[in-house]
């Protein structure tokens, strides 16, 4: 089963089920998606209650312009978002039995989610939370290594291109012969994962306009502003554990382990994952702005 499979056997089901004509697929997708976002936005208010910040940060959801790109195309992107987001509404909110129930909901949708939500769950646990990331880190980029020294899952000619190309063929080569380069250079990938969204800067030149590079400038945006929240969260990794971000801080840091298993990078996959960085940023900034007024 590949990444395809659920997401086709869905829409099969739905023309099998309804009689729709195959022509009409296109429409399906386009109402079935905004049903699923529209989902992901009332869980998106719901976190946002949880986390104690003002409604008005309920439109930080729609600084994200992919939800042009997700409602109109059929793809699993829109599922993996409602995941992503409603798996942050149950943490916080402390329903641990009905966040089992995504779990197979979503190996349905995409085989990573599974130990993305694993990770989180055991991420976000208030009992040893700094020893929780180390061991998770490093038995995530090890299982990386291996899986790439021995289930290749990109040959050496697939990578002859594209954004971070040499470190990608660096982390490939030393996990091919040691299993240790995901080890040792994940940290790196992570800023090249946050770099490769800036190319969406690059969407005109004399002659035209990349239209679909232009739906990223929103999250851009949103990494751009949210970037020294995020980097202060980190290096205050003892204090902001210890309030609901660590909720929020285990999602982020639960992607890159899972999505690093990949030998290859892109912006694209970041996408699903700027509701949480906006909402971190923001809890940060709201917090640090309570301790100034009252200190």
């Amino acid at each position: 089963m590949n990444n395809n499979t659920g997401i086709a056997a869905i829409y099969v089901a739905i023309k099998n089920i309804f009689g729709v004509n195959p022509v009409s697929l296109p429409l399906v997708a386009l109402i079935v998606n905004i049903l699923i976002i529209y989902l992901s936005l009332l869980s998106f208010c719901k976190v946002v209650d949880l986390l104690g910040l003002h409604p008005n940060y309920y439109l930080l959801f729609f600084m994200n312009g992919s939800l042009l790109y997700f409602s109109q195309l059929i793809n699993k992107d829109s599922l993996t978002l409602l995941i992503f987001i409603k798996s942050l509404e149950l943490i916080l909110g402390d329903r641990k039995k009905a966040f089992f129930w995504l779990i197979p909901v979503s190996f349905i949708i995409r085989i990573q989610l599974v130990p993305f939500l694993l990770l989180t769950l055991f991420l976000s646990g208030e009992n040893k939370p700094i020893l929780r990331f180390w061991l998770a880190y490093i038995f995530t980029a090890i299982i990386a290594g291996l899986v790439m020294k021995y289930i290749p899952l990109l040959s050496m000619e697939t990578m002859t291109s594209g954004l971070g190309l040499n470190l990608n063929l660096i982390v490939m080569q030393l996990n091919q012969k040691y299993a240790l380069g995901s080890l040792f250079l994940n940290p790196l990938r992570v800023i090249q994962y946050l770099l490769s969204l800036y190319h969406s800067l690059s969407f005109t030149n004399l002659y035209w306009v990349d239209v679909g590079k232009i739906k990223d400038l929103p999250q851009i945006f949103v990494l751009l502003t949210s970037m020294p929240f995020l980097i202060k969260c980190y290096f205050r990794y003892s204090r902001y554990i210890e309030l609901p971000s660590r909720i929020l801080m285990a999602q982020v840091s639960a992607f890159f382990m899972v999505w690093l298993i990949n030998p290859t990078t892109s912006g694209r996959y970041l996408l699903v994952l700027i509701p949480t960085i906006s909402l971190l940023a923001v809890y940060v900034y709201t917090t640090n702005f309570k301790d100034a007024k009252f200190n």
